[in-house]
Parts: structure tokens; sequence; C-alpha cells
């Protein structure tokens, strides 16, 4: 069965960036999303997921919540803070196309707007990141049709030879 809405709590530390794997891995397989928009989606919320938490010695938790809807996916990041630095470059990423020489937290923000449909900070302090997978299934579906057309005029041309 399909959940259109799933969570996780994800604690710093390479355990939980294993559990963050297995939580895109399961998601894609329900919605049949190939294996490079997989590695997109997890390189994407495992970026978000390293950078936005905070650089303390304390326990921080985030809790990461998935919705599924018509145009694609979305993850919502959701922590009781997120890293300052983080934050204020994510706030003035529109700014990062003009720069000549990035931070690596400055690339790792430049990288993530090219590879996602959309993130940004929501007013709720949220991370929201989305990824566009209706054009994925529209454009299998136009391949499929193409190849059906392609089948079908085989068929059609070796039934005109046949009856010729």
């Amino acid at each position: 069965m399909i959940h259109h809405r799933q969570k996780i709590t994800l604690d710093r530390g390479l355990k939980d960036l294993r559990k963050l794997e297995l939580f895109v891995e399961k998601l894609c397989d329900q919605f049949n999303i190939y294996n490079n928009y997989f590695g997109i989606i997890l390189y994407s919320l495992t970026e978000v997921y390293r950078v936005s938490i905070p650089k303390t010695k304390e326990a921080v938790s985030v809790k990461l919540v998935f919705n599924a809807t018509a145009k694609g996916f979305v993850f919502q990041f959701f922590g009781s803070s997120f890293d300052d630095e983080f934050v204020d470059v994510l706030r003035n990423s529109c700014d990062l196309e003009e720069k000549v020489e990035l931070s690596d937290l400055e690339q790792t923000v430049a990288i993530l707007k090219r590879v996602t449909d959309g993130i940004h900070l929501e007013e709720n302090d949220s991370i929201r990141v989305f990824f566009d997978i209706a054009s994925i299934h529209f454009e299998l579906s136009q391949n499929r049709v193409m190849l059906l057309n392609g089948y079908f005029d085989k068929v059609r041309n070796a039934s005109n030879i046949l009856t010729s």
C-alpha cells in the first residue's frame, strides 16, 4: 500500500544517514522512481541533512516529512534549529549566480538548487525540497507511445508486403 504522507526522525550521525537512504529507497520503490532520480533525491536530502544541522555537540534531531502530490514529491525538514550559516545562504541563494567565488556551503546550495525543482526556507522555519516527478512519468509515457507506434508501423509494413 502506498502512503502519500510519511515521516522519519533523524539524529546526527552516520547510522541515521543509512536510515535516510532506506527511507528514500522505499519511497522511490513505492512510486516506481527509477535509479537516476533516486540518486538525485538521495543526494539532495543527504546534503540538506548534512549541512543544515548546527555544528554543535548538542544532540539534534530533525523530522523529515514526505508528501506525494499530483505535481511531485515534497520533502520537508523540521528541526528545533538549523545551522545559521546554511539558513543565510539558502535565504540569499538567488545572489549565488552573480558571485565569482563560492564557499563550500554556497557551492552545495547552488548544486542543490540545480538538482532539485525547488529548495527554500518556509515561513515556519522548515526546509522544503521539491522534486517534479510528474515529468518523469510523462517522458516514460511518451517513450512508450513512440515504441508502440514504431511497432505498429512495422506490423503495417509487414502486412502490406504480404498482401502485395
